[in-house]
């Protein structure tokens, strides 16, 4: 049977949407090490593995959980403000006040060679390295500065005191996103299995002992944490994989319950595009059902959790369009098209066109999540089939495309969907109906909802006193209106 394994989120920008294929490479590399990938999995079923890549420019953290075999994103950090350059640069600093400071000199920057300034980092990287495993180390820059003295060469003695002490807030700051990423996912650092360490900073004592600290011998020491994503790219070509989408992208779309519903406008399971490659999805159409704000809004979400969904499961608003339409317009006559466009750095570009005005808007989506398929045991051996002849396997993708029609967790404020991507009057406000389809409310008519039906009333101010049901239970009966029905008759 295939497994899917997902894994990573892309971030906010370009540059960390293309170091997500990264992390999945980490992570693929340490199950392809073990002998039988689907035993490993099998021991790590229903438990939680945390992708921990502190490299020189970025943090970047994944937590994942194995569900029956697949390898489930749960939640993804980052933070490109505690990369190693970041170290780098406080030595460099360091050591040019220590510098200044042994000879008096009154401006060194003034005074440096061209060129040394960007050889001085190279050597505080190296200190950072050393110091790792040493008590102290000695950074030289020959000819460091225009002068005769001694002070031209530059050699200052550094110590692993020094270098915790210079980074010790970006140290916290690194290793407090592992507290919130944990607690986002609602995860206990008791509940983790395997922190898998990569990129160049794991091996600073200080980070190091801050992961002993939270996860203690469940941090294992891989030999090859220099080398694992580039392993582990290699193992991806090497076995033929290709990255898929791990969630659906939704639009908020009206159902008539008031809540609205989501609709996947690119299905979960989509293979992402490879190097230069751009996909178009097919366009898809929709209706105002309520134009009279003069604007279409479109939300585009995804599903919290990977796998079968459920109509309450919560989404995560991804970004919303406001498209302007035609506000004097009846609901349905003008209709807007959704189109989405994924390219090689795994961002889609959605759009949305209003056909009659000929308006657009568009904006990129970057939180994108993926996985990947692990490579078939046997192609050739059946999938275990259900009591009705349906592979589970079937099941799944069936699941993760799954229309929630709930909103998921309460919000103070819920946006309702205007548009709908079907031409039927019973998504459309109640008030709004009663204008433009006097006979939907025919006395005898079943068309109407209940929610409405408590909408038009809600809304529909009183012939005589001209006020709403809001404002009569707000406000208060008084003897003047004798309108049949309306709460003022009553107290007349």
């Amino acid at each position: 049977m295939a497994v899917t394994l997902f894994h990573g989120s892309i971030s906010r920008s370009r540059k960390a949407a293309t170091s997500a294929p990264a992390k999945s490479a980490a992570l693929y590399s340490f199950l392809r090490s073990k002998a039988d990938i689907r035993r490993e999995l099998a021991r790590l079923e229903n438990r939680v593995i945390l992708v921990f890549d502190w490299g020189g420019g970025t943090l970047d953290l994944t937590a994942c959980r194995v569900v029956g075999g697949v390898v489930m994103q749960i939640a993804s950090r980052g933070n490109n403000e505690v990369g190693g350059d970041q170290f780098d640069e406080r030595l460099r600093n360091l050591i040019r006040d220590r510098h200044t400071a042994h000879y008096g000199i009154t401006d060194i920057h003034a005074l440096e060679q061209p060129g040394v300034a960007a050889a001085l980092l190279t050597q505080c990287e190296l200190a950072k390295i050393e110091l790792s495993t040493k008590d102290q180390f000695r950074v030289i820059v020959r000819d460091y500065l225009r002068a005769d003295g001694r002070e031209r060469n530059l050699a200052v003695d550094l110590t692993r005191s020094d270098l915790e002490q210079q980074s010790r807030d970006l140290v916290n700051r690194g290793l407090s996103e592992v507290d919130r990423l944990l607690e986002e996912a609602q995860i206990d650092r008791r509940d983790i299995e395997i922190c898998i360490a990569t990129g160049g900073m794991v091996n600073m004592p200080a980070i190091w002992n801050g992961r002993v600290e939270r996860f203690g011998a469940r941090v294992p020491a891989l030999p090859n944490r220099d080398t694992i994503i580039a392993e582990g790219a290699a193992w991806i070509a090497h076995d033929g994989l290709r990255l898929t989408l791990a969630k659906p992208i939704e639009v908020l779309v009206a159902d008539g319950s008031g809540r609205g519903a989501y609709l996947p406008i690119l299905d979960a399971g989509a293979p992402l595009p490879i190097e230069n490659e751009v996909k178009a999805i097919p366009s898809r159409r929709f209706f105002c059902v309520d134009p009279r704000d003069g604007v279409a809004v479109f939300e585009f979400a995804k599903p919290r959790k990977v796998g079968l969904l459920q109509a309450t499961d919560e989404r995560i608003t991804m970004c919303a369009l406001n498209l302007p339409i035609d506000p004097g317009a009846r609901p349905f006559l003008e209709r807007l098209e959704c189109q989405v466009q994924l390219d090689h750095d795994n961002v889609a570009r959605v759009s949305v066109v209003s056909k009659l005005r000929g308006d657009r808007i568009e904006a990129e989506l970057h939180d994108l999540d993926f996985g990947l398929a692990l490579p078939e045991a046997d192609p050739n051996r059946k999938q275990p089939e259900d009591d009705a002849g349906v592979s589970k396997r079937q099941h799944q993708n069936e699941g993760i495309i799954a229309l929630g029609n709930g909103s998921g967790r309460p919000r103070a404020i819920a946006l309702r969907s205007n548009v709908a991507n079907l031409e039927n009057w019973k998504l459309a406000p109640g008030d709004i109906v009663e204008r433009w389809q006097p006979n939907f409310w025919s006395e005898y008519s079943k068309e109407p909802s209940e929610f409405q039906r408590e909408e038009k009333m809600y809304y529909k101010r009183c012939s005589h006193c001209d006020r709403t049901l809001y404002e009569i239970q707000r406000h208060g009966p008084v003897p003047v209106c004798h309108q049949i029905g309306c709460p003022e008759g009553r107290a007349a």
